[in-house]
């Protein structure tokens, strides 16, 4: 199903009006996208998660037939949901890429290598349930690939792919456990025992490595209107990350709708 739609998509972008080459200029830019299909799975549940708007800013340098590109969501969240155990939990995430781009003889491919950084953290509200928060930060290189379906005087539609193959990082878990330690105080005057002053905790932090992958599929139209360009497309994003003895660590599909801005710097 998400395969079809991301089709559909591209055959809508290929039938629109056409508009302008955008200038090839140094600029800055920025999307709201709209998650409205996301699963995200763990070693402990599956569930999907409401619609999220994500806003991410992004920057653009070309040197003649090389180009700096580098976008970024800030941190966003958390996002409270229900989990696939009737609990809730709260989500907070961070995703940056930058890589270097080289046009292709032609001009109608354009190759890259970089790198990605996923930062997430996740807070879980469950009684008498040891794990209260895990958080990671993951990073590896990044190849991408882009190919210029459309390039005209006022319009620009792109599709690209970028993966990830091979992402390293921490998963840091923080445990509490119930009635383990109570905090006290000795009952006087004379002493004849001891009364509860707080709740029983005690907190404990473990660290795992983590592995993992990243698919990140594009469709983008471009409108030229004077100094600016309107552009609107379609993203898709497969995220999993798993433990070192393959139990899966985490896992995002997510399907995002964008519409944003960008902006030329001269």
């Amino acid at each position: 199903m998400q395969k079809r739609v991301f089709c559909c998509f591209i055959l809508s972008l290929l039938s629109a009006a056409p508009s302008a080459a955008v200038a090839d200029a140094p600029s800055i830019g920025v999307d709201l996208n709209v998650v409205v299909g996301r699963q995200r799975q763990s070693s402990q549940n599956s569930t999907s998660l409401p619609t999220i708007p994500v806003p991410m800013f992004s920057v653009r340098i070309p040197v003649k037939r090389f180009a700096i590109f580098a976008e970024g969501v800030p941190p966003i969240g958390p996002v409270s949901y229900r989990d696939g155990n009737g609990s809730t939990q709260a989500t907070k995430i961070n995703y940056m890429l930058a890589e270097a781009r080289y046009r292709l003889p032609g001009d109608r491919f354009a190759a890259g290598i970089g790198t990605t950084l996923v930062n997430q953290a996740t807070f879980y509200n469950r009684p008498f349930v040891m794990v209260t928060e895990q958080s990671s930060r993951v990073a590896g290189f990044r190849f991408s690939l882009l190919a210029k379906l459309e390039n005209r005087l006022n319009a620009t539609t792109e599709v690209s792919i970028g993966i990830s193959p091979s992402m390293h990082g921490l998963q840091y878990s923080h445990f509490r456990f119930p009635f383990e330690k109570c905090p006290v105080a000795p009952i006087g005057p004379g002493f004849v025992g001891y009364v509860q002053t707080g709740p029983c905790t005690a907190v404990h932090g473990v660290d795992d490595a983590e592995y993992a992958s990243l698919v990140d599929l594009r469709a983008t139209r471009g409108q030229r209107f004077g100094r600016y360009t309107l552009r609107y497309g379609l993203r898709y994003i497969n995220y999993s990350a798993r433990f070192p003895d393959g139990w899966a660590a985490d896992r995002e599909r997510l399907i995002m709708p964008f519409a944003g801005v960008e902006v030329p710097l001269r």
